[in-house]
């Protein structure tokens, strides 16, 4: 199956990435933002 089709699988792997990078800069930002809130007030 790898040997089949080695670019679906490395595209597939990309794109995982691709959203993981993503997740943890929204949640990184969604931290600062908590943060910033509550030194805030």
């Amino acid at each position: 199956m790898l040997a089949f089709n080695p670019l679906s699988f490395h595209s597939q792997q990309k794109v995982r990435w691709i959203f993981t990078a993503l997740f943890l800069f929204l949640f990184l930002f969604f931290i600062f933002y908590l943060l910033k809130s509550y030194f805030s007030t």
